[in-house]
């Protein structure tokens, strides 16, 4: 199949900035809270200081209900991303299937059944929940480690080294699971044959009274 639909196309570009610009923002709510949260407690550890005062309350409290609400924001925008993406595959797939042949041998509704149900919605779940959560995540570590780097440089190696490692740990497993994922499609697929082809028939064998 050809004519695969892009993802930084269309509304979807906005969507994909919107989501960097969370991260982001996400990262600058969570140093304003770390240091809100050290002047607060600097103050308590003086016993000459007075108590905390209402403002850094408030901003506390202003400070949490912004990041629960970029939180919300980040969900919304990556469900209306894959939505978006999903409905112009499968519009490319229905075009693809009003093409082939339907000569006995070629056309396999039980694979035609997967792809229409558990393989968009797996590509929608990659889509929404895989890169737009790894688009808020590399926003956000590059702005923490830089944030890290210009406090103290031995902050930004103490996090982004074990980082790295991951990565390159993550990289190098990513081939055995594509692998197996490759392998339980396949599976997949040709049970969904065998539950098809006996649905097409399973009329024509109560008509005969066979079992």
């Amino acid at each position: 199949m050809t004519g695969q639909p892009k993802l930084a196309t269309g509304a979807r570009r906005f969507l994909l900035a919107r989501l960097v610009a969370n991260g982001l923002a996400q990262v600058a709510l969570a140093v304003s809270i770390a240091v809100l949260i050290n002047r607060a407690l600097g103050r308590l550890a003086t016993p000459e200081q007075p108590a905390i005062s209402g403002g850094v309350i408030a901003a506390l409290a202003a400070a949490g209900v912004g990041a629960t609400a970029l939180r919300a924001l980040q969900r919304r925008d990556s469900e209306a991303l894959g939505y978006d993406y999903i409905r112009d595959l499968r519009l490319v797939v229905f075009r693809h299937l009003c093409r082939l042949s339907t000569t006995p041998g070629q056309f396999r509704i039980g694979t035609t059944m997967t792809r229409f149900t558990t393989d968009l919605s797996s590509i929608k779940n990659w889509v929404s929940q895989g890169i737009a959560s790894v688009l808020v995540a590399v926003a956000a570590l590059a702005a923490g480690g830089f944030t890290l780097t210009f406090l103290d440089w031995r902050f930004g190696v103490a996090t982004l080294v074990p980082l790295l490692l991951c990565c390159l740990v993550a990289a190098a497993s990513s081939v055995p699971f594509s692998n197996a994922e490759r392998e339980v499609r396949r599976l997949r697929g040709k049970l969904s044959n065998r539950i098809g082809d006996g649905l097409l028939v399973l009329s024509t064998i109560h008509h005969l009274g066979l079992v």
